[in-house]
Protein backbone atom coordinates (compact mmCIF):
# COMPACT_ATOMS: atom_id res chain seq x y z
CA UNK A 1 0.00 0.00 0.00
CA UNK A 2 0.88 3.48 -0.53
CA UNK A 3 1.43 5.46 2.52
CA UNK A 4 3.49 8.80 1.30
CA UNK A 5 5.67 10.64 -0.53
CA UNK A 6 9.44 11.35 -0.48
CA UNK A 7 11.19 14.26 -1.43
CA UNK A 8 14.14 16.96 -1.53
CA UNK A 9 13.89 20.69 -1.20
CA UNK A 10 16.60 22.97 -0.34
CA UNK A 11 18.91 19.92 0.22
CA UNK A 12 16.57 18.31 2.56
CA UNK A 13 14.90 15.25 2.74
CA UNK A 14 11.06 15.27 3.61
CA UNK A 15 8.41 12.51 4.05
CA UNK A 16 5.21 13.71 3.45
CA UNK A 17 2.42 10.54 4.73
CA UNK A 18 -0.81 10.65 3.32
CA UNK A 19 -4.07 9.19 5.46
CA UNK A 20 -6.22 8.44 2.42
CA UNK A 21 -4.43 8.26 -0.80
CA UNK A 22 -1.13 9.27 -2.83
CA UNK A 23 -2.09 10.60 -6.70
CA UNK A 24 0.77 10.96 -8.84
CA UNK A 25 0.14 13.27 -11.49
CA UNK A 26 3.90 13.55 -12.99
CA UNK A 27 2.95 13.37 -16.86
CA UNK A 28 3.19 10.62 -19.37
CA UNK A 29 7.12 10.73 -18.93
CA UNK A 30 8.01 11.02 -15.32
CA UNK A 31 4.41 9.50 -13.92
CA UNK A 32 5.65 5.99 -15.27
CA UNK A 33 9.71 7.01 -14.18
CA UNK A 34 8.27 7.66 -9.92
CA UNK A 35 6.21 3.80 -10.41
CA UNK A 36 8.72 2.10 -11.52
CA UNK A 37 11.73 3.75 -8.85
CA UNK A 38 8.79 2.81 -6.29
CA UNK A 39 9.10 -0.84 -7.78
CA UNK A 40 6.04 -0.83 -9.41
CA UNK A 41 6.76 -1.92 -12.68
CA UNK A 42 8.37 -4.89 -15.33
CA UNK A 43 10.13 -7.20 -13.30
CA UNK A 44 12.99 -7.62 -15.48
CA UNK A 45 13.69 -4.32 -16.03
CA UNK A 46 13.31 -3.61 -12.33
CA UNK A 47 16.36 -5.63 -11.83
CA UNK A 48 18.43 -4.35 -14.24
CA UNK A 49 18.27 -1.45 -12.18
CA UNK A 50 18.32 -2.96 -8.89
CA UNK A 51 15.00 -1.74 -7.53
CA UNK A 52 12.96 -4.58 -5.48
CA UNK A 53 9.51 -5.19 -7.77
CA UNK A 54 6.74 -4.63 -5.45
CA UNK A 55 4.05 -4.97 -7.93
CA UNK A 56 5.17 -6.19 -11.88
CA UNK A 57 3.12 -4.28 -14.20
CA UNK A 58 4.01 -3.20 -17.93
CA UNK A 59 4.53 0.50 -16.71
CA UNK A 60 6.94 2.99 -19.19
CA UNK A 61 5.28 0.01 -22.23
CA UNK A 62 2.67 1.98 -24.68
CA UNK A 63 4.07 5.01 -25.12
CA UNK A 64 2.45 7.44 -27.81
CA UNK A 65 2.73 10.74 -29.31
CA UNK A 66 2.13 13.03 -32.23
CA UNK A 67 4.57 13.37 -34.50
CA UNK A 68 5.15 15.70 -37.50
CA UNK A 69 7.69 16.45 -40.45
CA UNK A 70 9.12 19.98 -39.67
CA UNK A 71 10.54 22.35 -42.43
CA UNK A 72 7.45 22.06 -45.01
CA UNK A 73 8.09 25.43 -46.05
CA UNK A 74 6.46 27.84 -48.62
CA UNK A 75 7.88 31.06 -49.83
CA UNK A 76 5.12 34.02 -51.04
CA UNK A 77 5.97 37.62 -52.12
CA UNK A 78 4.06 39.61 -49.43
CA UNK A 79 5.06 40.68 -46.46
CA UNK A 80 2.40 39.25 -44.55
CA UNK A 81 4.03 36.45 -43.06
CA UNK A 82 5.65 36.89 -39.27
CA UNK A 83 9.43 37.45 -38.64
CA UNK A 84 10.81 38.20 -35.75
CA UNK A 85 12.06 41.37 -36.62
CA UNK A 86 8.99 42.62 -37.72
CA UNK A 87 7.14 41.66 -34.28
CA UNK A 88 9.27 42.27 -31.59
CA UNK A 89 9.02 45.96 -31.80
CA UNK A 90 7.91 48.11 -28.91
CA UNK A 91 4.44 49.68 -30.84
CA UNK A 92 3.31 45.76 -31.32
CA UNK A 93 4.13 45.21 -27.51
CA UNK A 94 1.68 48.01 -26.66
CA UNK A 95 -0.88 47.57 -29.07
CA UNK A 96 -1.33 43.73 -27.65
CA UNK A 97 -1.21 44.79 -23.98
CA UNK A 98 -3.83 47.86 -24.74
CA UNK A 99 -6.00 46.65 -26.92
CA UNK A 100 -5.31 42.90 -27.01
CA UNK A 101 -4.48 42.97 -31.21
CA UNK A 102 -1.51 42.73 -33.45
CA UNK A 103 0.61 40.41 -34.00
CA UNK A 104 1.31 39.05 -30.43
CA UNK A 105 -2.26 37.98 -30.39
CA UNK A 106 -1.71 35.05 -32.73
CA UNK A 107 -2.47 32.07 -31.47
CA UNK A 108 1.70 30.91 -31.28
CA UNK A 109 1.67 31.66 -34.70
CA UNK A 110 -0.52 28.59 -35.63
CA UNK A 111 -3.09 30.37 -38.06
CA UNK A 112 -4.83 27.39 -38.77
CA UNK A 113 -5.59 23.75 -38.39
CA UNK A 114 -6.85 21.10 -40.49
CA UNK A 115 -7.95 17.24 -39.76
CA UNK A 116 -8.01 14.76 -42.45
CA UNK A 117 -9.32 10.77 -42.70
CA UNK A 118 -6.45 9.57 -45.15
CA UNK A 119 -8.31 6.42 -45.42
CA UNK A 120 -12.17 7.97 -46.42
CA UNK A 121 -11.63 12.12 -46.43
CA UNK A 122 -15.41 11.85 -47.10
CA UNK A 123 -16.83 10.25 -44.24
CA UNK A 124 -18.43 12.95 -41.83
CA UNK A 125 -18.15 10.63 -38.97
CA UNK A 126 -14.63 8.95 -39.78
CA UNK A 127 -12.01 9.92 -37.48
CA UNK A 128 -9.12 11.87 -38.52
CA UNK A 129 -5.66 10.39 -38.46
CA UNK A 130 -3.87 13.18 -39.95
CA UNK A 131 -3.57 16.86 -38.50
CA UNK A 132 -1.64 19.86 -40.60
CA UNK A 133 -0.61 22.91 -38.78
CA UNK A 134 -0.44 25.96 -40.72
CA UNK A 135 2.20 28.59 -39.34
CA UNK A 136 2.76 32.53 -40.34
CA UNK A 137 6.53 31.98 -40.68
CA UNK A 138 9.02 29.17 -40.67
CA UNK A 139 12.33 28.08 -39.11
CA UNK A 140 13.74 31.44 -41.13
CA UNK A 141 11.85 33.59 -39.34
CA UNK A 142 13.16 33.95 -35.91
CA UNK A 143 16.68 32.90 -35.14
CA UNK A 144 15.95 30.91 -32.38
CA UNK A 145 14.34 28.12 -34.28
CA UNK A 146 17.60 26.47 -35.90
CA UNK A 147 18.61 25.36 -32.06
CA UNK A 148 14.59 25.20 -30.70
CA UNK A 149 13.95 22.82 -33.29
CA UNK A 150 17.83 21.29 -32.64
CA UNK A 151 18.94 21.61 -36.35
CA UNK A 152 22.26 20.89 -37.66
CA UNK A 153 24.39 24.15 -38.82
CA UNK A 154 24.96 22.91 -41.50
CA UNK A 155 21.76 21.55 -42.09
CA UNK A 156 20.04 24.73 -41.78
CA UNK A 157 22.52 26.71 -43.50
CA UNK A 158 22.60 24.67 -46.39
CA UNK A 159 18.56 24.34 -46.84
CA UNK A 160 17.37 27.45 -45.15
CA UNK A 161 20.25 29.74 -45.88
CA UNK A 162 19.10 30.59 -49.27
CA UNK A 163 15.65 31.80 -48.26
CA UNK A 164 16.60 33.53 -44.57
CA UNK A 165 15.67 36.93 -45.47
CA UNK A 166 12.63 35.88 -47.39
CA UNK A 167 8.80 35.96 -46.46
CA UNK A 168 7.54 32.45 -45.74
CA UNK A 169 4.94 29.94 -43.86
CA UNK A 170 5.52 26.70 -43.05
CA UNK A 171 3.03 23.16 -42.54
CA UNK A 172 3.55 20.65 -39.94
CA UNK A 173 1.91 17.30 -41.45
CA UNK A 174 0.85 15.46 -37.82
CA UNK A 175 0.39 12.34 -37.19
CA UNK A 176 -2.95 12.06 -35.10
CA UNK A 177 -3.19 7.96 -34.85
CA UNK A 178 0.21 6.35 -34.86
CA UNK A 179 0.48 3.26 -35.13
CA UNK A 180 4.30 2.72 -33.86
CA UNK A 181 4.92 2.80 -29.97
CA UNK A 182 7.20 3.15 -27.75
CA UNK A 183 8.53 3.29 -24.03
CA UNK A 184 9.76 5.11 -21.20
CA UNK A 185 12.71 3.34 -19.30
CA UNK A 186 14.69 4.34 -15.86
CA UNK A 187 18.60 5.02 -17.05
CA UNK A 188 19.23 3.81 -13.69
CA UNK A 189 17.77 4.09 -9.56
CA UNK A 190 18.95 7.73 -8.76
CA UNK A 191 15.93 9.45 -8.75
CA UNK A 192 17.28 12.44 -9.90
CA UNK A 193 18.46 11.35 -13.53
CA UNK A 194 16.14 11.73 -15.97
CA UNK A 195 14.56 8.73 -17.87
CA UNK A 196 15.40 7.18 -20.87
CA UNK A 197 12.85 8.07 -23.93
CA UNK A 198 12.54 5.63 -26.87
CA UNK A 199 9.58 6.80 -28.84
CA UNK A 200 9.96 4.13 -31.36
CA UNK A 201 8.86 6.18 -34.16
CA UNK A 202 9.23 4.29 -37.29
CA UNK A 203 8.70 0.59 -35.75
CA UNK A 204 5.19 0.25 -37.42
CA UNK A 205 6.29 -1.02 -40.82
CA UNK A 206 5.31 2.22 -42.56
CA UNK A 207 2.20 3.05 -42.19
CA UNK A 208 2.36 6.08 -39.98
CA UNK A 209 5.23 7.47 -42.58
CA UNK A 210 2.62 6.87 -45.65
CA UNK A 211 0.26 9.19 -43.80
CA UNK A 212 2.19 11.47 -43.14
CA UNK A 213 3.39 11.75 -47.07
CA UNK A 214 -0.31 12.21 -47.88
CA UNK A 215 -0.14 15.04 -45.39
CA UNK A 216 2.64 16.58 -47.41
CA UNK A 217 1.04 16.01 -50.83
CA UNK A 218 -2.39 17.33 -49.23
CA UNK A 219 -0.20 20.71 -48.20
CA UNK A 220 1.52 21.67 -51.63
CA UNK A 221 -2.06 20.79 -52.78
CA UNK A 222 -3.45 23.71 -50.87
CA UNK A 223 -0.30 26.15 -51.97
CA UNK A 224 -1.71 26.10 -55.18
CA UNK A 225 -4.81 27.09 -54.58
CA UNK A 226 -5.88 30.24 -55.76
CA UNK A 227 -6.25 31.90 -52.23
CA UNK A 228 -2.47 30.68 -51.92
CA UNK A 229 -1.89 32.08 -55.03
CA UNK A 230 -2.76 35.57 -54.60
CA UNK A 231 0.74 35.58 -52.76
CA UNK A 232 2.78 34.30 -55.03
CA UNK A 233 3.35 31.26 -52.75
CA UNK A 234 5.71 28.41 -53.78
CA UNK A 235 7.57 25.08 -52.03
CA UNK A 236 10.97 26.14 -50.74
CA UNK A 237 12.67 22.90 -53.05
CA UNK A 238 16.33 23.36 -51.51
CA UNK A 239 16.67 19.43 -51.13
CA UNK A 240 18.06 18.56 -47.34
CA UNK A 241 21.16 17.07 -48.10
CA UNK A 242 21.17 14.11 -46.47
CA UNK A 243 18.30 12.96 -48.62
CA UNK A 244 19.04 15.07 -52.05
CA UNK A 245 20.20 11.87 -53.67
CA UNK A 246 16.40 10.40 -53.53
CA UNK A 247 15.33 13.49 -55.80
CA UNK A 248 13.50 16.33 -54.59
CA UNK A 249 9.96 16.18 -54.12
CA UNK A 250 9.72 12.33 -54.76
CA UNK A 251 7.88 9.54 -51.93
CA UNK A 252 11.98 8.72 -51.22
CA UNK A 253 12.58 12.25 -50.67
CA UNK A 254 9.93 12.86 -48.34
CA UNK A 255 10.63 9.49 -46.18
CA UNK A 256 14.31 10.32 -45.72
CA UNK A 257 13.02 13.88 -44.88
CA UNK A 258 10.54 12.18 -41.90
CA UNK A 259 13.24 10.69 -40.52
CA UNK A 260 16.09 13.86 -40.72
CA UNK A 261 13.66 16.56 -39.28
CA UNK A 262 11.05 14.94 -37.07
CA UNK A 263 9.49 17.08 -34.41
CA UNK A 264 7.74 15.60 -31.31
CA UNK A 265 4.18 17.86 -31.13
CA UNK A 266 4.58 17.10 -27.02
CA UNK A 267 1.49 15.09 -26.75
CA UNK A 268 3.26 12.09 -24.82
CA UNK A 269 0.67 9.52 -23.38
CA UNK A 270 -0.31 6.21 -22.67
CA UNK A 271 2.62 4.86 -20.54
CA UNK A 272 0.45 3.75 -17.13
CA UNK A 273 -2.31 2.06 -19.68
CA UNK A 274 -6.02 2.52 -17.93
CA UNK A 275 -7.77 -0.89 -18.46
CA UNK A 276 -9.50 -3.93 -16.91
CA UNK A 277 -8.00 -6.17 -14.67
CA UNK A 278 -8.17 -8.74 -17.73
CA UNK A 279 -5.45 -6.82 -19.64
CA UNK A 280 -2.12 -8.45 -19.41
CA UNK A 281 -0.69 -4.17 -20.56
CA UNK A 282 -3.02 -2.53 -18.13
CA UNK A 283 -1.02 -0.15 -15.33
CA UNK A 284 -4.41 1.39 -13.79
CA UNK A 285 -8.43 0.26 -13.68
CA UNK A 286 -10.95 2.28 -14.90
CA UNK A 287 -11.07 4.37 -11.28
CA UNK A 288 -7.14 5.15 -12.20
CA UNK A 289 -6.23 2.92 -9.10
CA UNK A 290 -2.74 1.25 -9.73
CA UNK A 291 -3.35 -2.60 -10.25
CA UNK A 292 -2.12 -4.59 -6.63
CA UNK A 293 -1.32 -1.36 -4.67
CA UNK A 294 -4.02 0.14 -2.79
CA UNK A 295 -4.03 4.11 -1.83
CA UNK A 296 -2.35 4.70 -5.23
CA UNK A 297 -3.61 6.62 -8.31
CA UNK A 298 -2.49 8.05 -11.36
CA UNK A 299 -4.06 11.26 -13.02
CA UNK A 300 -2.71 12.40 -15.95
CA UNK A 301 -2.08 11.73 -19.82
CA UNK A 302 -0.20 8.03 -19.16
CA UNK A 303 -3.76 6.71 -18.23
CA UNK A 304 -5.24 6.86 -21.64
CA UNK A 305 -4.98 3.39 -23.52
CA UNK A 306 -4.65 5.28 -26.87
CA UNK A 307 -3.81 8.93 -28.13
CA UNK A 308 -6.30 10.35 -28.91
CA UNK A 309 -6.93 11.56 -32.75
CA UNK A 310 -6.58 15.63 -31.12
CA UNK A 311 -4.78 17.34 -28.58
CA UNK A 312 -4.35 15.87 -25.74
CA UNK A 313 -4.48 19.18 -23.59
CA UNK A 314 -8.45 19.57 -23.20
CA UNK A 315 -8.24 15.55 -22.80
CA UNK A 316 -5.89 15.52 -20.03
CA UNK A 317 -7.78 17.84 -18.02
CA UNK A 318 -10.81 16.14 -18.99
CA UNK A 319 -9.46 12.98 -17.09
CA UNK A 320 -8.39 15.20 -13.91
CA UNK A 321 -11.97 16.42 -13.96
CA UNK A 322 -13.21 12.64 -14.13
CA UNK A 323 -10.50 11.68 -11.19
CA UNK A 324 -11.56 14.18 -8.92
CA UNK A 325 -15.31 13.54 -9.22
CA UNK A 326 -14.49 9.53 -8.73
CA UNK A 327 -12.25 10.37 -5.54
CA UNK A 328 -14.84 12.20 -4.18
CA UNK A 329 -17.29 9.50 -4.77
CA UNK A 330 -14.86 6.74 -3.16
CA UNK A 331 -14.62 8.85 -0.12
CA UNK A 332 -18.10 9.94 0.34
CA UNK A 333 -17.69 13.77 -0.26
CA UNK A 334 -20.53 15.43 -2.39
CA UNK A 335 -19.88 15.97 -5.71
CA UNK A 336 -21.06 19.94 -6.49
CA UNK A 337 -20.76 21.45 -10.10
CA UNK A 338 -21.77 25.04 -10.94
CA UNK A 339 -24.52 26.03 -13.32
Amino acid sequence: RAFGIEFTKGGRRYVIKARREVVVSAGAINSPQLLMLSGIGPREHLAERNITTVVDLRVGYNLQDHWALGGLTFIINSTDSIRAERVATLNNVIEYFSQHTGPFSAPSGTEALAFIDTSDPGDEDGYPDLELLFVAGSLVSQPAYRQLFAIDRYVYDEVYGPIRNRDTWMVFPMLLLPESKGRIILRNKNPFEKPLIHPNYFSDGGHDQKVILHGIRKAIELSKTKAFQKYGSRLHDVPLPTCARHGFNTDAYWYCAMKTITNTIYHHCCTNKMGPSDDPDAVVDPKLRVYGVGGLRVVDASVMPHVPAAHTNAPTMMIAEKAADIIKQDWGIPITTRK
